[in-house]
């Protein structure tokens, strides 16, 4: 797999209407059943959001309602469809091929939700310039909104993927190394970052979380930002690392929109 995914050149991101119908015949098969009247409706209100969102300029607090619904509603999706590897399928039929993690690999649900967010955090913006800003988003192609971005998510996620796949990588050869090494000995350690990046760290923590008021959440998400794992950061704080994800996921899209004034990528 390492030599495959070197060398393959990744495709243009795109969102092609193969892909899109793919999607749309798993969301939403009712939509070839007799009920379109209840389909056109949904169809209809996502037209009304998409004009005012433009009369906006694509930005403001409907443009952000928006994005947030869109990622609330596609981050459970995705994470489903990464744990039971659909996703990779669903890469392979959109011309994106990815291949799946071997057995032996540790593919566990913390992998797994690692995943699904940073592929949600490349898609919003993606969608939000792709479909929204440049237009391409088309109702008379029969696919709604929701539709729509699992598209991009699905588009997004390969190359998401390759960039976590070579961290594995590079960690599996790092492990490799005999502890006498003098490399690795010089290594720094990551749970005793320099002075200088922890105070930068702690700097944007506390910019970024100023309104964020559990305390528990607070440490986790900052021991998460100097390079712990989701199962470190989660029982420093009496959690399991799955109900820490789902809190912490529950803030992500807050978060994104009161920062959007620093983080310009959020407005594509």
């Amino acid at each position: 797999m390492e030599a495959e995914e070197a060398g393959h050149a990744e495709p243009p991101a795109t969102i092609s209407p193969d892909l899109v119908q793919q999607v749309e015949n798993h969301l939403a098969p009712q939509a070839q059943q007799p009920d379109q009247e209840d389909y056109q409706r949904r169809l209809a209100a996502d037209v009304a959001v998409v004009r005012a969102v433009r009369a906006d300029g694509y930005t403001g607090e409907r443009a952000d309602r928006l994005m947030q619904r869109l990622a609330a509603y596609g981050w459970p999706i995705l994470h489903h469809w990464i744990g039971t590897g659909e996703i990779f399928a669903r890469c392979a039929a959109g011309g994106r091929p990815v291949s799946s993690p071997p057995t032996h690999f540790p593919w566990n649900d913390e992998e797994q939700s690692t995943l699904a967010t940073e592929t949600l955090l490349s898609a919003v913006p993606f969608f939000r310039r792709y479909a929204l800003q440049q237009g391409q988003w088309d109702p008379r192609r029969g696919a709604g909104l929701t539709t729509y971005f699992m598209g991009a998510c699905v588009s997004c996620f390969a190359v998401t993927y390759r960039k976590w796949w070579k961290q594995q990588l590079d960690s599996q050869r790092l492990a490799r190394w005999d502890d006498s090494n003098e490399a690795l000995i010089q290594l720094p350690d990551p749970r005793t970052p320099d002075p200088c990046h922890t105070a930068l760290v702690r700097d944007e923590v506390s910019r970024t979380l100023t309104r964020i008021h559990d305390p528990k959440l607070r440490k986790a998400m900052g021991m998460r930002a100097l390079g712990y794992t989701e199962r470190e950061a989660a029982q420093s704080v009496g959690l399991t690392a799955k109900a820490l994800v789902s809190v912490w996921f529950s803030v992500v899209c807050f978060i994104w929109l009161s920062c959007r004034a620093s983080w310009g990528w959020l407005r594509g």
